[in-house]
């Protein structure tokens, strides 16, 4: 009885060290960096400086776009988010020493 216990212990540990965590962050966008998707430019990353001054550089996933997340985020209207000096919400996972996103949001409006 107490070694099927342990071995369920285990198992439960092992499936749960298996996950990778997800972390938040919000700030205003202070860099763009793109890369050309069939033309046009693609956020490829997004430097957001936080209230206190801390600068953190997220990316997106590999062979992935921001417009994958949602197709209202293209360059240009990122970047106009960007120069009004809005705040955003960066959900990301640590994925090989880099920040990658996972969802993106506009703080104070609906997309």
């Amino acid at each position: 009885m107490l070694k099927n216990k342990i071995v369920l212990i285990l198992i439960l540990l092992f499936i749960t060290s298996g996950c990778s965590d997800t972390f938040s962050y919000e700030g205003k966008i202070m860099d763009i960096d793109a890369s050309l998707l069939s033309g046009m430019k693609s956020v490829s990353s997004i430097t957001l400086e936080d209230n206190d001054g801390k600068r953190k550089v997220f990316e997106i996933k590999s062979g992935s776009f921001l417009e994958d997340i949602n197709i209202a985020f293209t360059y240009s209207h990122v970047k106009s988010h960007m120069e009004d000096g809005e705040e955003v919400y960066i959900k990301y996972s640590e994925i090989n020493n880099k920040n990658i996103i996972i969802d993106f949001k506009f703080l104070g409006h609906n997309h």
